[in-house]
C-alpha cells in the first residue's frame, strides 16, 4: 500500500504542470502528432466498432497495427476509450511515472537495499525514464 501511495504521490508531484490542464488539448511540443495517433483508433472503435488496423488520414493511409508508435495493443488503450484520447493520454503519462517509480522501488528491494535506498533508487530511475 505504501509503495502504491508513494508511486502515485511521485507521479502527481512531477506531473503537476499537467494537472491544471487535464482534458485540455495542448498544441505544444509534439502533442498534436501524438494525439493524432490516438484520435484515429478512438474514433474507429467508438463510431465504426472495428479494431483500428488502418489510419486513412495520414499520408494517404498508414497501418496502425504495424506502427510502433500506435498504442492500440496496450492496456492504456482501454483508459483512452473510457476517458477520451486527450485525457487518456495525460492520465497515461501520470500512470507511467507511477509504474516507473514502483518498478524502481521493487528493483531496489530485490537488490537488498534498505527502504530509504529503494525510494532513492525509484526516484532516480523514474526521473531518468
Amino acid at each position: 500500500m505504501l509503495v502504491t501511495f508513494g508511486a502515485l504521490a511521485f507521479a502527481l508531484l512531477f506531473a503537476w504542470p499537467m494537472l491544471g490542464h487535464l482534458g485540455q488539448f495542448g498544441a505544444f511540443h509534439d502533442w498534436e502528432f501524438t494525439t493524432e495517433l490516438h484520435w484515429v483508433p478512438y474514433f474507429t472503435v467508438l463510431h465504426y466498432h472495428q479494431l483500428p488496423l488502418w489510419n486513412p488520414y495520414k499520408c494517404g493511409g498508414m497501418p496502425m497495427l504495424g506502427n510502433p508508435q500506435s498504442r492500440i495493443l496496450t492496456p492504456f488503450f482501454l483508459l483512452q476509450l473510457l476517458t477520451g484520447p486527450v485525457l487518456g493520454l495525460q492520465l497515461e503519462v501520470i500512470l507511467h511515472l507511477a509504474l516507473t517509480w514502483a518498478g524502481g522501488y521493487v528493483l531496489g528491494r530485490s537488490l537488498g537495499l534498505s527502504p530509504l535506498g529503494c525510494v532513492v533508487c525509484a526516484s532516480i530511475s523514474s526521473r531518468m525514464a
